[in-house]
């Protein structure tokens, strides 16, 4: 029997959690304090994430929630999906299969033996001193999931020469890039550097956008506050392109932790959208600002196919292509359904 103690997310503090997760392993980019928060200000989200305590060190963490939509309650995020656990790089093979059943019994406690499966996906992106593609125990969920699937992540490799990553643009990618070359417009970068006054005006600009190109707003208020916040304190960045008037045509906010970006949320002015397209030139500016900041992988999302497993819109899948087309490599993100009341 193993004596651990167990912290609610609930019932830390901000910095006691996020000063805690910096020792494990995966999933890294989705276990801090304003990452947690913002998955579970979507409606009907429960947060119920803890840690693991054993011996006085923290060498698990757990983002939870229960997802009370579609009538009934399920463990999930708005995705219906969960990180799977995130264990300590120090402690044996032994110790983390224990670890492990520990948390799955932990997770069906929380339901209230009611719920008896749950989804986890794990990310290809391992962070060590440097972000590395590692499948070191990426899988290891399988031995006990009644089902499981791979799919698509698409990561560029920045560690790649400017050249390198030019030529692996697609033709069309590069044709339009070119173009846009030859018409005046300007990338810009809101980060932490600038001023809360001008972070503040740009970010309402792009939620602006987002509510014209909808027609509604897309997510609940108190998730548009978690990024503005994330901006402030330098753990994302919002970039822009603009015309000679300064008025800004597309924007791009991106997570960042440590040497690791992804994209988030992008939007255009749709008054612009066909005369300029936008997006090829704000991302291929964005992959070279990071690159440039020696980061060394940026995440452009997942590469979805019709035959998917998951119901995916022709929107989605129209996306998902033209963003491989910016020559990413493409690396396996697994999913695992584990049946709780089995362990």
């Amino acid at each position: 029997m193993i004596d651990f103690n167990l912290y609610k997310f609930s019932e830390c503090e901000e910095a006691f959690w996020d000063k805690n997760i910096k020792d494990l392993d995966r999933n890294f980019h989705f276990l801090s304090w304003d990452m947690i928060n913002y998955y579970s200000a979507f409606e009907k989200i429960e947060n119920k994430s803890f840690l693991i305590e054993i011996d006085k060190k923290i060498i698990a963490a757990i983002p939870l929630a229960i997802n009370k939509n579609n009538n009934k309650k399920t463990f999930g995020f708005s995705n219906h999906f969960c990180p799977a656990p995130s264990i300590s790089r120090k402690i044996s093979n032994s110790l983390r299969r224990k670890i492990i059943q520990i948390i799955m019994k932990e997770i069906y406690k929380i339901g209230e033996k009611k719920i008896n499966a749950i989804n986890f996906f794990s990310h290809p992106i391992l962070f060590e001193k440097k972000s590395t593609i590692n499948s070191s125990n990426q899988f290891e969920l399988m031995n006990m999931s009644e089902t499981n699937n791979v799919t698509n992540i698409l990561l560029v490799d920045l560690k790649k020469t400017e050249n390198d990553l030019f030529n692996n643009l697609s033709k069309y990618h590069k044709r339009n890039l070119i173009k846009n070359d030859k018409k005046k417009i300007k990338f810009n970068i809101y980060n932490s550097k600038n001023s809360k006054k001008v972070i503040l005006s740009k970010f309402n600009h792009f939620k602006k956008l987002h509510f014209k190109s909808a027609g509604r707003l897309t997510r609940p208020e108190k998730t548009w506050q978690i990024m503005l916040s994330q901006i402030y304190n330098n753990k994302a960045d919002l970039f822009g392109l603009s015309l000679d008037n300064d008025l800004e045509i597309s924007y791009l906010y991106c997570g960042k932790i440590n040497d690791f970006a992804w994209g988030w949320s992008q939007v255009n002015d749709d008054n612009y959208e066909k005369e300029y397209m936008p997006r090829h030139t704000l991302e291929w500016k964005t992959i070279l600002y990071y690159k440039n900041n020696n980061f060394t992988f940026y995440e452009l999302g997942e590469r979805l196919f019709p035959n998917s497993k998951k119901k995916i819109t022709n929107k989605e899948i129209s996306i998902s292509d033209f963003k491989e087309k910016y020559g990413s490599d493409i690396f396996p993100r697994a999913e695992f359904q584990v049946k709780l009341n089995t362990i």
